[in-house]
């Protein structure tokens, strides 16, 4: 089944695995009915999560890794939907949000898997700068971000 109009609102529905319209008008929402997911174009052929959705349509991967003084652990990004962090180290790490990281303060990620999660729907997105420190330095954050 392809994407169809279902109405005249320019509102389309289809499966995420068809192809979505192209060259249709500015402002048109398609909706995926297997995954519930909305989109929403801009310019009529290119499709986006609209920001309060909470989806997010590309994933990027860091490992940043962390000093003994404050360190940039993911940076500012206005298009921002999700992020992850999780240490993948033997020490714990701290982070802040859009301030400098001090030991001890903010929010601690325990050592070997300690995680934060940051997304509209939990209601705790961040599209600041994300700092970290941890004790020794050289240790490892598996980052992931979504926009």
């Amino acid at each position: 089944m392809a994407f169809i109009r279902a109405g005249v609102a320019e509102i389309w529905i289809g499966a995420a695995a068809d192809a979505k319209p192209t060259g249709i008008a500015a402002g048109s929402w398609a909706h995926e009915y297997d995954t519930g997911r909305w989109f929403v174009t801009d310019d009529g052929s290119t499709w986006r999560a609209p920001r309060d959705s909470g989806y997010y349509a590309t994933a990027t991967h860091s490992q940043p890794t962390i000093g003994a003084t404050t360190t940039v652990a993911l940076a500012a990004n206005a298009a921002r939907l999700y992020a992850l962090l999780v240490n993948d180290s033997n020490e714990d790490v701290y982070i802040k949000l859009g301030a400098a990281a001090v030991l001890n303060q903010g929010i601690r990620l325990n050592a070997g898997g300690g995680s934060y999660e940051l997304n509209r729907r939990v209601g705790n997105l961040h599209t600041g700068a994300i700092n970290a420190i941890c004790a020794s330095g050289g240790k490892v954050l598996l980052v992931t971000e979504g926009t």
